[in-house]
């Protein structure tokens, strides 16, 4: 945080940040599925989740849905993720949360072999696996996670730069 001097602008903003590691938590649960979340996501008018848009080798996408799952403790991350698969984690949890805003960063994205793309993008919505699947089309990822394969791109209102506009084949590069 002091690197990228988040810390000052939260500072400047009258922002709080917060480590949701040292906060408490509280257990919920839904299907078969047991979370134990940050009591932080139910006790706030707006939760905003800053993630960084990257492709991943064995995943495709990475990013908006995936940075919520540091709203969990540590033990209760590392037990679900024994227990089930990735995108039934994420799914089940982002039932449980409230709604919250996801700002993904993807000004510069590594490629999938370790090289640099610079995109110049911001993308934000109350839906990550709209941001991910969005992500997805604009960087031609042919590779798509389960828990955003049957996402329609046309039911995703996009405001700004049409999908057009900004696709790149980061991987022709």
């Amino acid at each position: 945080i002091e690197k990228s001097q988040l810390l000052n602008v939260c500072q400047n903003s009258q922002v709080t940040p917060l480590d949701l590691s040292k906060t408490e938590f509280v257990r919920k649960e839904i299907n078969n599925f047991s979370f134990d979340i940050s009591k932080e996501f139910f006790k706030n008018d707006l939760i905003i989740n800053l993630p960084i848009l990257n492709l991943d080798p064995k995943r495709g996408v990475r990013g908006a849905t995936n940075n919520i799952l540091k709203s969990l403790s540590k033990d209760s991350y590392l037990t679900t993720k024994y227990l089930y698969n990735y995108e039934d984690i994420l799914v089940n949890l982002n039932k449980i949360i409230p709604q919250y805003l996801t700002i993904g960063e993807a000004l510069t994205v590594q490629k999938q072999d370790g090289h640099i793309a610079r995109l110049g993008l911001v993308l934000a919505g109350f839906n990550p696996f709209n941001i991910d699947r969005i992500f997805a089309k604009i960087t031609r990822t042919r590779k798509l996670p389960k828990h955003i394969k049957n996402i329609g791109l046309e039911k995703i209102p996009v405001i700004g730069r049409t999908i057009k506009e900004v696709e790149y084949d980061i991987n022709e590069f």
